[in-house]
């Protein structure tokens, strides 16, 4: 007997009819906010995609949101984390010695077509996805704002990627 039919049958002899069992929760609704591609010395990196619940975004106020990054070539876990690192110097960011620690503990390495994206809910909590695997949980606003901030703040120095990721293509 299949499993449906074995459920259904348990609710009829408990006396309660299907329709009185919970709706199951449902994933968020995503609006593509903006996408672009990033480029490094007229090599593809990879491509990027910014979703919310509407198409208006601000950051950092808007949550939730997600960015998804789906890479063109195959990049090392270490090469990632001093990538972030470099761009959070460039925007003169002084960042505490455990998010590198952190990073380096949960950062994979990277094959062309792998993709990470990073979820952020109402409350500030994160959580980093490889290929669609939770891989690690982020409990930290101020790490996710500067993490985020690389592509979405004021101070990214990827500003055309910024401006597609937030809809105002250059």
């Amino acid at each position: 007997m299949s499993p449906l039919r074995t459920g259904l049958l348990l609710c009829l002899w408990l006396g309660v009819t299907p329709s009185a069992l919970p709706a199951s929760v449902e994933a968020p609704t995503w609006v593509t906010v903006g996408q672009g591609s990033y480029k490094r010395l007229f090599i593809p990196v990879y491509d990027a995609r910014l979703e919310a619940l509407q198409s208006q975004f601000d950051f950092p106020r808007t949550r939730p949101f997600a960015l998804t990054f789906t890479y063109k070539l195959d990049l090392e876990a270490e090469d990632l984390i001093d990538n972030v690192f470099t761009q959070w110097k460039q925007q003169k960011l002084v960042v505490p010695e455990t998010w590198h620690k952190r990073m380096q503990q949960v950062m994979p390495n990277i094959r062309k077509g792998d993709s990470l994206r990073l979820e952020v809910n109402e409350d500030d909590i994160a959580v980093l996805l490889h290929n669609g695997k939770p891989i690690a949980n982020f409990n930290d606003p101020e790490f996710i704002n500067a993490f985020v901030g690389i592509w979405l703040g004021d101070h990214s120095t990827h500003t055309t990627l910024r401006q597609q990721l937030l809809g105002s293509h250059p």
